[in-house]
């Protein structure tokens, strides 16, 4: 008698599981997410932390893009792009419309060499995208977040926050 239950258990727990591992990979199909809003800062200032507030995981993934301007007399020349958590990824838009990313966490995602120049005057385009359901149920209360751009004038950081809900 209880093998047939223990054997009933496993094979619920094993079918509720595929259909939850199905309703995640189904999830890789969706369309982008739609942006949060632009944040407009200079690469001269410190570009203020955005806020998500609520952020539920069975929403899915959500977006905040950056949008920088070179006000300085210099070109900048951005080397590298990452993100400081395995979560979070960057694209980079210039002008011109190319566009380079994903860029990744170190160790958890790809972080290629940008290797681009933005000129004095142009503009740069930092799409941050946040997925809260990336560290499951452990994920739930207030993360903070960051892109960092390594340039030749310096590290650049772009933050988020959210309070990631189920």
């Amino acid at each position: 008698m209880n093998k047939k239950i223990l054997v009933i258990a496993v094979v619920l727990i094993g079918g509720a599981g595929l259909m939850l591992w199905g309703r995640e990979n189904s999830r890789s199909g969706e369309a982008a997410p739609t942006p949060q809003g632009i944040t407009k800062a200079s690469l001269s200032e410190t570009v203020p932390l955005f806020d998500f507030g609520q952020v539920s995981m069975a929403k899915g993934k959500v977006m905040h893009a950056f949008e920088l301007v070179n006000d300085t007399d210099i070109d900048l020349e951005i080397q590298k792009s990452m993100t400081s958590c395995m979560c979070t990824e960057a694209f980079l838009e210039f002008s011109g419309g190319e566009k380079l990313g994903p860029f990744g966490m170190p160790g958890h995602g790809p972080v290629p060499s940008v290797n681009r120049t933005v000129k004095s005057g142009e503009a740069l385009t930092v799409e941050t995208v946040f997925d809260p359901a990336a560290h499951g149920p452990a994920g739930i209360g207030p993360v903070e977040r960051q892109v960092l751009l390594e340039t030749n004038k310096g590290r650049y950081t772009m933050g988020f926050r959210a309070d990631v809900t189920p």
